[in-house]
């Protein structure tokens, strides 16, 4: 039985990663996410399996989401699809992906308690790849250079609903030098330098738990629904 993906409509493909961030060097791969739509009868299916992918090879790293699960990750905060959306380095773009964009400008699909909470879950699993393969190692500092920036991005969508790259020279003068192993930590200095992101994050939470805003579910359905009965690919 075939379970493979049937024809997929590209909706965006954007650059993530260290590119994105403006923290490469020469060894840095080029990574991607492509945003995609099956056909409706591959979705419908009950023996077809709808997931997405994961391509690597030596010069790049290559990820797809289904929308329809690309949307519903996005309405909860999660940390990994908010760089894809906020990131402003594509390949390739549709009119279903600007109109997406214009409702996220909106902040239809914003999710205070989901940014915080994913934002810090995703952080806090980094910090265990930190200390499992150590603060020294190429894993272990990659991993450190995570653990920073997604506390600043997730602190930056909480205070202004939007995340602008490259990250700011402020910043990457802290993590250029953690993932090029130009500045090492032991476990107690670098809680040290990472102590005040923990802090930037939970300030912005307290400054908007209070009225927090929640994802318009509603609006998120009508546009999945546009996307996988509309051929709107110009």
């Amino acid at each position: 039985m075939d379970t493979s993906l049937g024809e997929m409509r590209v909706l965006t493909e954007r650059v993530v990663g260290s590119q994105l961030h403006g923290l490469q060097n020469e060894y840095s791969d080029t990574d991607t996410v492509k945003v995609v739509c099956s056909d409706l009868l591959t979705i419908l299916s009950p023996w077809k399996k709808v997931s997405g992918t994961h391509e690597t090879s030596s010069t790049s790293d290559k990820t797809s989401f289904e929308f329809n699960h690309f949307m519903k990750l996005v309405c909860a905060g999660n940390a990994s699809t908010m760089e894809v959306v906020w990131s402003n380095e594509f390949v390739s773009d549709t009119p279903i992906w600007r109109l997406f964009m214009t409702d996220v400008m909106m902040g239809k699909f914003h999710n205070t308690e989901g940014i915080y909470r994913s934002h810090k879950g995703y952080a806090h699993s980094q910090l265990e790849r930190i200390w499992n393969e150590g603060v020294d190692s190429r894993r272990g500092r990659k991993a450190a250079c995570a653990y920073i920036r997604t506390l600043w991005q997730g602190a930056e969508l909480l205070l202004f609903g939007s995340v602008a790259y490259p990250v700011p020279q402020y910043l990457a003068d802290i993590l250029i030098p953690i993932k090029e192993g130009t500045r090492r930590y032991d476990e107690h200095e670098f809680k040290e330098l990472a102590e005040p992101w923990i802090e930037y994050i939970d300030a912005a939470y307290e400054r908007k738990k209070d009225n927090l805003i929640i994802p318009d579910i509603e609006r998120a359905e009508i546009l999945i629904e546009t996307a996988y009965l509309n051929n709107l690919e110009g």
